[in-house]
């Protein structure tokens, strides 16, 4: 007989009062949601293959996976446990520390990124946890169930148990890796992302390999945990009014929206960074219809190539200046082209240190010229690490959400240019399962291969002239008194007493710059 037939065959001891559900407060928990018990139950017998989906914030890292893991090793001597996942983040900020602390209260051994039980069993070696982060399946090898003899001559199951954190980012041939362990148990448990993938695939399968709902105390419970079955979520007034101001803004069907609160995939692809409601935004903030604020300077040059623009841009306060734009062939000389700058920054009484540059490319050597002609302009790359790096997979597209932010805020007074709004309009993001879900602005290389668009040069320099812009207040009759009053307003205005005199009709008559 085989040694995975014999496992087979044989009696593993599962039941209630080994379970993660009452040895949870052995780790320290001493309240689980009941989706929370379900899936533990669900894990609880042998040969199963589990899937839950989950929002952000649900709790999966931080208590299902290292209660499950702890009460496994606890209820089977000589067992092992393998918690994977392709992202560091993942395994050592957020599992790592709840796992190991839990370990600590039951005084088990901790070491690098293993964690040892006790020897129970004379002859049995102490259960095994193991967390790796695992980027290629050829590396996922080594672990299996495993046969103990005892003293007596009689052999102990220590069952194999796979978890799959944050399952969505991890590639096919990991899976099909986990596949050749033949766990005794197995579990998918994620966030979600774009429908594609071994995720995607267990979730949506029809037969009766996957367990995707347990009954728990005559409850069915799913393990499709949106964030309004997380009561610490959604019983918090101030994080459900900003969640629920998040889903009227974006809709259901945004990517973010699907994957951060609502635990449901999203079609996969390119998207809009600048939806609807922002080009509206776009649209009002060149009407020329707001006050101009005083405030820092800072100008942006984007230094393209290859027949793209190059162009300089100007933002004094939350006045934007007419782009200056123009192309060159690529046979002009680095240095005549910092002279053209130069000219730029003398016109408007720049100082360098108000001044920044586009670094890639044919751009660093086009710096360079500017250092060596007295203008140590500041260098800015694309790739540079985000602020949110749950969200985004670098600086520069997390700079675009930044300008949505501050197009919402009714501040930007932006200059009349078509292109610049053509850009926005045309501007494209992805979101892959490869990139942890993580939003990423589409390759300029990929848009003009696949749909012929020019490098958004205007775009990128508004992007830059806007990134960390500090704050200004909208006062609140601002809006009244940049635009022209509706007739709704007109008559509104005087039912509240505000026009009873010819001085205060004048008033209310819109200002222009």
């Amino acid at each position: 007989m085989s040694k995975n037939l014999e496992l087979m065959n044989m009696d593993i001891p599962f039941g209630y009062i080994n379970s993660p559900v009452a040895q949870a407060s052995m780790w320290g928990i001493d309240y689980a949601y009941e989706w929370q018990k379900a899936i533990w139950m669900a894990c609880w017998k042998p040969w199963g293959n589990i899937v839950a989906l989950t929002c952000n914030e649900s709790g999966k890292t931080r208590i299902v996976v290292p209660v499950l893991a702890l009460s496994w090793a606890a209820a089977f001597p000589g067992s092992t446990v393998v918690i994977t996942s392709k992202s560091e983040d993942q395994i050592n900020q957020q599992l790592w520390p709840s796992l190991k602390n839990m370990a600590k209260v039951a005084n088990w051994d901790v070491s690098g990124s293993e964690i040892t039980a006790p020897v129970v069993v004379p002859h049995v070696p102490g259960s095994k946890i193991y967390t790796r982060v695992t980027k290629e399946g050829t590396r996922f090898e080594g672990y299996h169930n495993n046969l103990w003899p005892t003293k007596d001559g009689q052999k102990i199951v220590g069952p194999l148990l796979i978890i799959a954190d944050e399952a969505k980012s991890i590639s096919d041939d990991i899976f099909d890796a986990i596949e050749r362990c033949n766990p005794c148990v197995r579990l998918y448990i994620s966030s979600t992302g774009d429908d594609s993938g071994a995720l995607w695939d267990a979730w949506n399968d029809e037969s009766d390999i996957w367990t995707k709902s347990y009954k728990l105390n005559d409850v069915h419970h799913e393990f499709k945990i949106p964030w309004t079955k997380c009561p610490h979520l959604y019983e918090n007034p101030d994080i459900r009014e900003k969640k629920e101001a998040l889903i009227k803004q974006r809709g259901h069907n945004d990517p973010f929206v699907c994957s951060n609160l609502l635990a449901e995939f999203f079609r996969g692809g390119t998207y809009m960074c600048f939806e609807s409601s922002d080009l509206q935004k776009i649209q009002d903030a060149m009407s020329g219809m707001r006050e101009k604020m005083t405030g820092h300077r800072m100008a942006f040059c984007d230094l393209s190539s290859g027949g793209d623009e190059l162009t300089f841009g100007l933002r004094e306060g939350n006045y934007i200046h007419p782009f200056v734009a123009w192309h060159h062939d690529g046979t002009v000389a680095p240095e005549d082209t910092a002279k053209r700058y130069i000219k730029l920054f003398n016109q408007y009484k720049l100082r360098p240190s108000e001044i920044s540059a586009d670094s890639g490319g044919v751009g660093k050597e086009i710096i360079n010229q500017l250092h060596k002609m007295g203008w140590p302009v500041k260098r800015i790359t694309s790739n540079n690490a985000p602020k949110d790096k749950a969200s985004f997979v670098d600086r520069y597209t997390e700079a675009h959400w930044e300008l949505k932010s501050i197009l919402q805020q009714n501040v930007l007074i932006l200059p009349k240019d078509q292109k610049l709004l053509n850009q926005m309009r045309l501007r494209r993001f992805v979101r892959k399962n490869s990139d942890e879900n993580k939003i990423k602005t589409e390759s300029k290389e990929d848009a003009r291969k696949k749909r012929g668009e020019d490098s958004p040069d205007r775009l990128d320099t508004l992007i830059y002239l806007c990134e960390n812009m500090e704050p200004y207040k909208v006062e609140e009759n601002m809006t009244f008194k940049n635009r022209c009053p509706t007739v709704k307003d007109f008559f509104d205005s005087i039912k509240n007493g505000e026009n009873d005199n010819e001085h205060n009709i004048k008033d209310s008559m819109p200002t222009f710059y």
